[in-house]
């Protein structure tokens, strides 16, 4: 019993926690062709548990706080419908914050969990802010986006790497699946986000 009982000890599956921060692109899918898209950029702040579930496999979870912001040529008209902007409007932008919780699983190639690492799996957020900012007229104007899908859905996958059983530095591709707007006839888009991000 005493031999079972420090072979589960030696075989039992820490939990990691880390903080950190990950900065990247975004890009609009579904926005008409019509409307040029100047750039998009997203950053994340988030608290991590991983937890070991095999040799070599471990669920990662946490808390993360998302921020996008698209650059586009673009005014929002009546049912949140996206149209050309007129000569006088400049530098728009769409912000969004929403809060996630991540549940993907990584994969190490050592059964330490130290090195390379492939991770996949899904974020479900909550907007909490969504802003359309412009300029109209020499003067700046931001105005608060009604009717955006408070809950929203995302996919991801990405490489990694872990040194030294601490720090951690990775690159991913998510891509929400969910509308941006409730309306079905609205111009909904779906941010794809490429993020370089490390933690500590």
């Amino acid at each position: 019993m005493l031999l079972g009982y420090v072979a589960q000890a030696q075989t039992s599956q820490p939990t990691r926690l880390n903080l950190g921060a990950a900065f990247g692109f975004v890009n609009p899918l579904g926005i008409s062709d019509d409307i040029y898209v100047d750039y998009g950029i997203g950053s994340r702040f988030m608290v991590e548990a991983e937890k070991g579930i095999s040799k070599k496999g471990a669920l990662q979870t946490g808390l993360q706080l998302n921020i996008t912001s698209i650059a586009m040529d673009a005014m929002i008209n009546t049912g949140n419908k996206l149209v050309t902007a007129p000569p006088n409007l400049k530098y728009a932008r769409i912000n969004q914050t929403s809060l996630q919780i991540p549940l993907r699983y990584r994969y190490y190639k050592n059964e330490n969990k130290d090195g390379k690492f492939y991770q996949f799996g899904a974020t479900v957020g909550y907007s909490i802010n969504n802003t359309y900012h412009y300029r109209l007229n020499r003067e700046d104007k931001e105005q608060h986006i009604s009717d955006v899908n408070p809950i929203q859905l995302a996919v991801y996958m990405g490489l990694g790497r872990r040194i030294n059983q601490k720090h951690l530095f990775y690159m991913d591709w998510s891509i929400n699946v969910t509308r941006y707007f409730k309306q079905r006839d609205a111009s909904n888009f779906y941010p794809l986000q490429l993020a370089f991000g490390f933690l500590l």
